[in-house]
Protein backbone atom coordinates (compact mmCIF):
# COMPACT_ATOMS: atom_id res chain seq x y z
CA UNK A 1 0.00 0.00 0.00
CA UNK A 2 1.26 3.50 -0.88
CA UNK A 3 0.56 5.52 2.24
CA UNK A 4 2.47 8.80 1.73
CA UNK A 5 -0.51 10.53 0.16
CA UNK A 6 -2.75 9.36 3.02
CA UNK A 7 -0.76 10.86 5.90
CA UNK A 8 -1.32 14.47 6.98
CA UNK A 9 1.29 17.07 6.11
CA UNK A 10 1.74 17.82 9.81
CA UNK A 11 2.63 14.26 10.72
CA UNK A 12 4.89 13.77 7.71
CA UNK A 13 6.94 16.72 8.96
CA UNK A 14 7.33 15.29 12.46
CA UNK A 15 10.77 13.76 13.07
CA UNK A 16 10.97 10.40 14.84
CA UNK A 17 11.26 10.52 18.61
CA UNK A 18 15.05 10.53 18.97
CA UNK A 19 14.95 9.83 22.69
CA UNK A 20 12.61 6.85 22.30
CA UNK A 21 14.91 5.31 19.71
CA UNK A 22 17.87 5.73 22.05
CA UNK A 23 15.97 4.25 24.97
CA UNK A 24 15.15 1.09 23.00
CA UNK A 25 18.85 0.32 22.90
CA UNK A 26 19.39 1.51 26.45
CA UNK A 27 16.65 -0.74 27.88
CA UNK A 28 18.42 -4.02 27.14
CA UNK A 29 18.78 -6.10 30.33
CA UNK A 30 22.59 -6.10 30.28
CA UNK A 31 22.84 -2.31 29.95
CA UNK A 32 23.44 0.01 32.92
CA UNK A 33 21.16 2.82 31.88
CA UNK A 34 21.41 6.43 32.99
CA UNK A 35 19.25 7.30 30.00
CA UNK A 36 15.60 7.10 30.97
CA UNK A 37 13.57 9.57 32.99
CA UNK A 38 11.97 6.74 34.93
CA UNK A 39 11.13 6.60 38.62
CA UNK A 40 12.62 3.66 40.49
CA UNK A 41 10.18 0.70 40.54
CA UNK A 42 10.82 0.29 44.27
CA UNK A 43 9.37 3.78 44.76
CA UNK A 44 5.90 2.61 43.70
CA UNK A 45 3.61 2.17 46.73
CA UNK A 46 2.20 -1.16 45.54
CA UNK A 47 0.88 -2.24 48.94
CA UNK A 48 -0.83 1.10 49.44
CA UNK A 49 -2.34 0.98 45.94
CA UNK A 50 -3.61 -2.56 46.52
CA UNK A 51 -5.42 -1.57 49.71
CA UNK A 52 -6.82 1.58 48.11
CA UNK A 53 -8.13 -0.31 45.07
CA UNK A 54 -9.85 -2.87 47.30
CA UNK A 55 -11.53 -0.11 49.28
CA UNK A 56 -12.54 1.81 46.11
CA UNK A 57 -14.03 -1.21 44.31
CA UNK A 58 -15.98 -2.24 47.41
CA UNK A 59 -17.44 1.23 47.98
CA UNK A 60 -17.54 2.90 44.55
CA UNK A 61 -16.96 0.14 42.00
CA UNK A 62 -19.74 0.94 39.55
CA UNK A 63 -19.13 4.69 39.86
CA UNK A 64 -15.38 4.71 39.11
CA UNK A 65 -15.72 2.20 36.23
CA UNK A 66 -18.26 4.40 34.42
CA UNK A 67 -17.57 7.36 32.14
CA UNK A 68 -16.84 10.51 34.14
CA UNK A 69 -16.83 14.25 33.59
CA UNK A 70 -14.24 15.77 31.28
CA UNK A 71 -13.13 18.20 33.99
CA UNK A 72 -12.26 15.32 36.31
CA UNK A 73 -13.83 13.83 39.41
CA UNK A 74 -15.06 16.34 41.96
CA UNK A 75 -13.38 14.38 44.75
CA UNK A 76 -9.94 14.46 43.11
CA UNK A 77 -10.24 18.16 42.26
CA UNK A 78 -11.08 18.92 45.90
CA UNK A 79 -8.21 16.71 47.10
CA UNK A 80 -5.70 18.46 44.81
CA UNK A 81 -6.95 21.86 45.95
CA UNK A 82 -6.34 20.88 49.58
CA UNK A 83 -2.96 19.30 48.77
CA UNK A 84 -1.63 22.33 46.85
CA UNK A 85 -2.79 24.85 49.44
CA UNK A 86 0.63 24.61 51.11
CA UNK A 87 2.38 25.58 47.86
CA UNK A 88 -0.08 28.24 46.76
CA UNK A 89 -1.05 29.68 50.13
CA UNK A 90 -4.74 29.62 49.30
CA UNK A 91 -7.65 27.40 48.32
CA UNK A 92 -7.94 26.76 44.58
CA UNK A 93 -11.48 26.89 43.18
CA UNK A 94 -12.70 23.77 41.34
CA UNK A 95 -13.22 25.75 38.13
CA UNK A 96 -9.46 26.42 38.11
CA UNK A 97 -8.47 22.72 37.99
CA UNK A 98 -8.58 20.33 35.03
CA UNK A 99 -7.60 16.68 35.42
CA UNK A 100 -5.57 15.25 32.52
CA UNK A 101 -4.35 11.83 31.47
CA UNK A 102 -0.82 12.55 32.61
CA UNK A 103 0.78 15.96 32.34
CA UNK A 104 2.01 15.00 28.87
CA UNK A 105 -1.60 15.20 27.71
CA UNK A 106 -1.77 18.66 29.25
CA UNK A 107 1.09 19.77 26.99
CA UNK A 108 -0.75 18.51 23.91
CA UNK A 109 -4.00 20.19 25.00
CA UNK A 110 -2.14 23.46 25.53
CA UNK A 111 -0.67 23.21 22.05
CA UNK A 112 -4.10 22.45 20.63
CA UNK A 113 -5.67 25.37 22.51
CA UNK A 114 -3.11 28.12 21.95
CA UNK A 115 -0.72 27.48 19.06
CA UNK A 116 -1.34 28.52 15.46
CA UNK A 117 1.22 27.60 12.78
CA UNK A 118 4.27 29.90 12.96
CA UNK A 119 3.35 31.33 16.38
CA UNK A 120 6.40 31.96 18.53
CA UNK A 121 6.66 30.21 21.89
CA UNK A 122 9.49 30.85 24.33
CA UNK A 123 11.42 27.96 25.88
CA UNK A 124 14.58 27.46 27.84
CA UNK A 125 17.46 26.04 25.85
CA UNK A 126 17.78 23.14 26.54
CA UNK A 127 14.24 22.19 27.58
CA UNK A 128 12.04 19.12 28.06
CA UNK A 129 12.05 17.12 24.83
CA UNK A 130 8.49 15.88 25.38
CA UNK A 131 7.24 19.46 25.35
CA UNK A 132 9.02 20.23 22.08
CA UNK A 133 7.40 17.14 20.55
CA UNK A 134 3.93 17.91 21.93
CA UNK A 135 4.04 21.49 20.69
CA UNK A 136 5.77 20.58 17.43
CA UNK A 137 2.63 18.98 15.98
CA UNK A 138 1.10 22.47 15.87
CA UNK A 139 4.02 23.95 13.87
CA UNK A 140 5.23 26.76 16.14
CA UNK A 141 8.50 28.65 15.93
CA UNK A 142 10.70 28.76 19.01
CA UNK A 143 12.31 31.64 20.85
CA UNK A 144 15.26 30.30 22.86
CA UNK A 145 15.57 32.14 26.18
CA UNK A 146 19.00 33.06 27.48
CA UNK A 147 19.57 31.57 30.93
CA UNK A 148 22.01 31.86 33.80
CA UNK A 149 22.26 30.08 37.15
CA UNK A 150 19.02 31.70 38.33
CA UNK A 151 16.93 30.81 35.28
CA UNK A 152 15.80 32.72 32.18
CA UNK A 153 17.25 36.24 32.20
CA UNK A 154 14.81 39.11 32.52
CA UNK A 155 16.29 40.75 29.42
CA UNK A 156 15.62 37.60 27.41
CA UNK A 157 12.05 37.39 28.76
CA UNK A 158 11.47 41.01 27.75
CA UNK A 159 12.81 40.36 24.25
CA UNK A 160 10.48 37.38 23.93
CA UNK A 161 7.51 39.49 25.02
CA UNK A 162 8.43 42.08 22.40
CA UNK A 163 8.46 39.21 19.88
CA UNK A 164 4.84 38.60 20.99
CA UNK A 165 5.40 34.95 21.89
CA UNK A 166 2.18 33.02 22.55
CA UNK A 167 3.46 31.68 25.85
CA UNK A 168 6.54 30.84 27.92
CA UNK A 169 7.15 27.17 28.70
CA UNK A 170 9.22 26.86 31.90
CA UNK A 171 10.11 23.91 34.14
CA UNK A 172 10.53 25.77 37.41
CA UNK A 173 11.93 23.08 39.74
CA UNK A 174 14.75 20.62 38.93
CA UNK A 175 14.23 20.90 35.19
CA UNK A 176 14.37 18.06 32.73
CA UNK A 177 17.07 17.85 31.38
CA UNK A 178 19.34 20.19 33.37
CA UNK A 179 18.20 19.71 36.96
CA UNK A 180 18.23 23.51 37.41
CA UNK A 181 15.73 25.51 39.46
CA UNK A 182 14.53 29.06 38.78
CA UNK A 183 15.40 31.22 41.80
CA UNK A 184 12.76 33.02 43.86
CA UNK A 185 14.15 36.42 42.84
CA UNK A 186 13.99 35.51 39.16
CA UNK A 187 10.47 34.09 39.47
CA UNK A 188 9.24 37.37 40.91
CA UNK A 189 11.00 39.37 38.18
CA UNK A 190 9.59 37.18 35.40
CA UNK A 191 6.09 37.43 36.87
CA UNK A 192 6.28 41.24 36.92
CA UNK A 193 7.12 41.31 33.20
CA UNK A 194 4.48 38.73 32.34
CA UNK A 195 1.75 40.67 34.14
CA UNK A 196 2.84 43.99 32.65
CA UNK A 197 2.91 42.69 29.06
CA UNK A 198 -0.12 40.36 29.25
CA UNK A 199 1.91 37.20 28.73
CA UNK A 200 1.17 33.57 29.58
CA UNK A 201 3.41 31.13 31.46
CA UNK A 202 3.13 27.35 31.25
CA UNK A 203 4.76 26.27 34.53
CA UNK A 204 5.56 22.56 34.30
CA UNK A 205 6.25 21.14 37.75
CA UNK A 206 6.42 17.32 37.79
CA UNK A 207 9.49 17.13 40.06
CA UNK A 208 8.64 19.72 42.72
CA UNK A 209 8.16 17.25 45.58
CA UNK A 210 11.51 15.53 44.90
CA UNK A 211 13.60 18.05 46.86
CA UNK A 212 16.70 16.75 48.66
CA UNK A 213 18.05 19.93 50.26
CA UNK A 214 17.06 23.49 51.22
CA UNK A 215 13.41 24.57 51.19
CA UNK A 216 10.77 24.71 48.47
CA UNK A 217 10.47 27.87 46.38
CA UNK A 218 7.10 29.53 45.83
CA UNK A 219 5.68 28.56 42.41
CA UNK A 220 5.59 31.12 39.59
CA UNK A 221 1.82 30.65 39.61
CA UNK A 222 1.54 32.50 42.92
CA UNK A 223 3.11 35.66 41.47
CA UNK A 224 1.02 35.70 38.28
CA UNK A 225 -2.06 33.50 38.84
CA UNK A 226 -4.17 34.99 36.04
CA UNK A 227 -1.32 34.54 33.58
CA UNK A 228 -0.09 31.05 34.51
CA UNK A 229 -1.14 27.49 33.75
CA UNK A 230 0.47 25.25 36.37
CA UNK A 231 1.01 21.60 35.39
CA UNK A 232 1.25 18.94 38.09
CA UNK A 233 1.59 15.17 37.99
CA UNK A 234 1.30 12.03 40.13
CA UNK A 235 3.80 10.14 37.93
CA UNK A 236 6.82 10.82 40.15
CA UNK A 237 5.08 10.68 43.54
CA UNK A 238 2.65 7.79 43.02
CA UNK A 239 3.11 5.80 39.80
CA UNK A 240 3.47 6.85 36.14
CA UNK A 241 1.31 3.97 34.92
CA UNK A 242 -1.76 5.56 36.50
CA UNK A 243 -1.48 8.55 34.08
CA UNK A 244 -2.89 11.27 36.33
CA UNK A 245 -1.92 14.90 35.80
CA UNK A 246 -3.65 18.22 36.31
CA UNK A 247 -3.71 21.83 35.15
CA UNK A 248 -4.33 24.74 37.53
CA UNK A 249 -5.04 28.20 36.17
CA UNK A 250 -7.47 31.02 35.65
CA UNK A 251 -10.86 29.55 34.62
CA UNK A 252 -10.81 31.70 31.47
CA UNK A 253 -7.74 29.74 30.32
CA UNK A 254 -8.63 26.35 31.79
CA UNK A 255 -11.96 26.17 29.95
CA UNK A 256 -10.13 25.90 26.62
CA UNK A 257 -8.11 22.97 27.98
CA UNK A 258 -11.41 21.29 28.97
CA UNK A 259 -12.90 21.83 25.52
CA UNK A 260 -9.79 20.42 23.85
CA UNK A 261 -9.86 17.35 26.12
CA UNK A 262 -13.47 16.60 25.21
CA UNK A 263 -12.35 15.76 21.70
CA UNK A 264 -9.45 13.55 22.72
CA UNK A 265 -10.40 11.03 25.41
CA UNK A 266 -13.67 12.37 26.91
CA UNK A 267 -12.41 11.78 30.43
CA UNK A 268 -9.46 10.43 32.42
CA UNK A 269 -9.72 6.95 33.96
CA UNK A 270 -12.17 7.03 36.87
CA UNK A 271 -10.37 4.24 38.72
CA UNK A 272 -7.01 5.97 38.41
CA UNK A 273 -8.53 9.24 39.63
CA UNK A 274 -10.07 7.46 42.61
CA UNK A 275 -6.69 5.95 43.53
CA UNK A 276 -5.05 9.38 43.41
CA UNK A 277 -7.90 10.83 45.48
CA UNK A 278 -7.57 8.23 48.23
CA UNK A 279 -3.77 8.51 48.11
CA UNK A 280 -4.15 12.15 49.16
CA UNK A 281 -7.13 11.81 51.50
CA UNK A 282 -5.67 8.82 53.38
CA UNK A 283 -2.50 10.86 54.08
CA UNK A 284 -0.42 8.15 52.38
CA UNK A 285 1.13 10.86 50.21
CA UNK A 286 2.58 12.55 53.29
CA UNK A 287 4.51 9.46 54.36
CA UNK A 288 5.40 8.07 50.94
CA UNK A 289 7.05 11.14 49.39
CA UNK A 290 9.71 11.28 52.16
CA UNK A 291 10.38 7.60 51.43
CA UNK A 292 10.93 8.38 47.72
CA UNK A 293 13.26 11.23 48.65
CA UNK A 294 15.24 8.87 50.92
CA UNK A 295 15.69 6.51 47.95
CA UNK A 296 16.86 9.15 45.50
CA UNK A 297 19.01 11.48 47.59
CA UNK A 298 21.92 9.02 48.10
CA UNK A 299 21.78 8.12 44.40
CA UNK A 300 22.19 11.77 43.49
CA UNK A 301 25.14 11.91 45.89
CA UNK A 302 26.68 8.82 44.30
CA UNK A 303 26.44 10.37 40.83
CA UNK A 304 27.97 13.70 41.86
CA UNK A 305 30.82 11.90 43.66
CA UNK A 306 31.46 9.64 40.65
CA UNK A 307 31.51 12.58 38.25
CA UNK A 308 34.12 14.30 40.42
CA UNK A 309 36.21 11.13 40.57
CA UNK A 310 36.05 9.95 36.95
CA UNK A 311 35.18 12.78 34.55
CA UNK A 312 37.89 14.92 32.93
CA UNK A 313 38.85 18.10 34.78
CA UNK A 314 37.52 20.31 31.97
CA UNK A 315 34.02 18.81 32.22
CA UNK A 316 31.28 20.59 34.17
CA UNK A 317 27.93 19.43 35.52
CA UNK A 318 24.94 20.73 37.44
CA UNK A 319 24.40 20.11 41.15
CA UNK A 320 20.60 19.77 41.39
CA UNK A 321 18.88 20.28 44.72
CA UNK A 322 16.28 17.70 43.68
CA UNK A 323 14.65 15.95 40.75
CA UNK A 324 16.03 13.12 38.65
CA UNK A 325 18.79 14.48 36.40
CA UNK A 326 22.32 15.83 36.22
CA UNK A 327 23.35 17.75 33.09
CA UNK A 328 26.99 17.44 32.04
CA UNK A 329 28.99 19.46 29.53
CA UNK A 330 32.29 18.19 28.13
CA UNK A 331 34.99 19.59 25.85
CA UNK A 332 33.39 21.42 22.90
CA UNK A 333 35.11 19.20 20.32
CA UNK A 334 33.41 16.04 21.63
CA UNK A 335 30.11 14.82 20.17
CA UNK A 336 28.28 12.94 22.92
CA UNK A 337 26.30 10.96 20.32
CA UNK A 338 29.63 9.35 19.36
CA UNK A 339 30.46 8.98 23.05
CA UNK A 340 27.19 7.08 23.51
CA UNK A 341 28.17 4.62 20.75
CA UNK A 342 31.42 3.88 22.56
CA UNK A 343 29.74 3.62 25.97
CA UNK A 344 27.10 1.21 24.67
CA UNK A 345 29.87 -1.15 23.65
CA UNK A 346 30.79 -1.16 27.34
CA UNK A 347 27.11 -1.73 28.28
CA UNK A 348 26.46 1.80 29.58
CA UNK A 349 23.81 4.22 28.27
CA UNK A 350 22.97 7.89 28.73
CA UNK A 351 21.17 10.50 26.62
CA UNK A 352 23.14 12.93 24.42
CA UNK A 353 21.99 16.48 25.04
CA UNK A 354 21.43 17.76 21.51
CA UNK A 355 17.74 16.63 21.16
CA UNK A 356 16.75 18.84 24.12
CA UNK A 357 17.61 22.05 22.26
CA UNK A 358 14.92 23.78 20.18
CA UNK A 359 15.43 23.83 16.42
CA UNK A 360 16.17 27.57 16.39
CA UNK A 361 19.55 27.32 18.15
CA UNK A 362 21.65 25.74 15.38
CA UNK A 363 22.94 22.31 14.46
CA UNK A 364 26.04 22.20 16.64
CA UNK A 365 24.67 23.72 19.85
CA UNK A 366 24.54 21.14 22.62
CA UNK A 367 26.44 18.35 20.87
CA UNK A 368 28.91 18.24 23.78
CA UNK A 369 26.24 17.82 26.48
CA UNK A 370 24.48 14.86 28.09
CA UNK A 371 21.62 14.09 30.46
CA UNK A 372 22.33 11.61 33.23
CA UNK A 373 19.49 10.03 35.22
CA UNK A 374 20.22 8.80 38.75
CA UNK A 375 16.83 7.52 39.97
CA UNK A 376 16.40 4.26 38.11
CA UNK A 377 19.56 2.33 38.96
CA UNK A 378 21.59 1.52 42.06
CA UNK A 379 24.30 3.74 43.52
CA UNK A 380 26.81 0.98 42.76
CA UNK A 381 25.79 0.86 39.09
CA UNK A 382 25.82 4.66 38.88
CA UNK A 383 29.46 4.63 39.94
CA UNK A 384 30.31 1.89 37.42
CA UNK A 385 28.53 3.69 34.59
CA UNK A 386 30.10 7.09 35.26
CA UNK A 387 33.53 5.45 35.42
CA UNK A 388 32.99 3.88 31.98
CA UNK A 389 31.76 7.15 30.45
CA UNK A 390 34.65 9.04 32.04
CA UNK A 391 37.21 6.61 30.67
CA UNK A 392 35.75 6.85 27.16
CA UNK A 393 35.71 10.63 27.44
CA UNK A 394 39.40 10.73 28.30
CA UNK A 395 40.20 8.52 25.29
CA UNK A 396 38.28 10.87 23.00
Amino acid sequence: MQIDSKISNVMQKQPPNVLREMLKQASMPHIISLAGGLPAPESFPTKIIKSLVTKIIQNKGSQVLQYGSTEGSKELIEAISAYKKTDFGKHIESSSIQITTGSQQALDLIGRSFINPDDYIAVESPTYLGALQAFGVYSPRYFALDTDEEGPTTQSVLLALQKKVKFFYLVSDFANPTGKTISLKRRKAIAVLIRKHNGIIIEDSPYRELRYEDTSITPLFVFAPQHTLYLGSFSKILAPGLRIGYVIGDPQLVRFITTAKQGTDLCTSGLDQAIATEYIKSKSIQTHIPYIVSLYKPKRGAMLAALKAYFPKDATWTHPEGGMFVWATVKYTIDTAHLLEKSLKKNVAFVPGKPFFPSCVGKTVGINTMRLNFTNTSAENIQKAIKVIGEELKKM
